[in-house]
């Protein structure tokens, strides 16, 4: 069902998926189902990815919505990791731990959030978040 992550450069050995959060942001009584995936790989952390499934499609066809962090976001290291995802009625915050230029690849330092509000059409990003 994820087919938008190129895994060749990790060695081609598919997607993990690391962990699924359920919530129901968008008001339609179904929670929706958010998933942090990533690259599986022996050597090396590869960049995340998170996004947002439709709780009311068909468990064989999910209908993707959203994409909250894209693995495309790689700036001083291999991109932002997803420590944890919180909600508050329409709204979704992505808790991250990034890199600066100074971080080995096993030790992001940096803390940031995003917040994303559901407009009745797709997740937007507040400014500042």
């Amino acid at each position: 069902m994820i087919d938008d992550i190129d895994c060749t450069d990790a060695g081609n050995e598919g997607v993990e998926i690391l962990r699924t959060w359920f919530a129901d942001v968008r008001g339609t009584g179904v929670p929706d189902a958010f998933v942090s995936f990533t690259c599986r790989h022996q050597a090396s952390t590869y960049p995340q990815q998170v996004e947002v499934y439709d709780g009311s499609s068909p468990p064989e066809a999910p209908r993707r919505i959203g994409v909250l962090l894209s693995a495309e976001e790689k700036a001083n290291g291999p991109g932002p990791r997803v420590a944890d995802i919180s909600f508050s009625g329409d709204s979704v915050t992505l808790s991250l731990a990034a890199y600066t230029a100074d971080d080995a690849f096993c030790c992001p330092s940096l803390r940031l959030k995003r917040t994303f509000t559901w407009n009745g059409e797709s997740f937007e990003r507040q400014a500042g978040a």
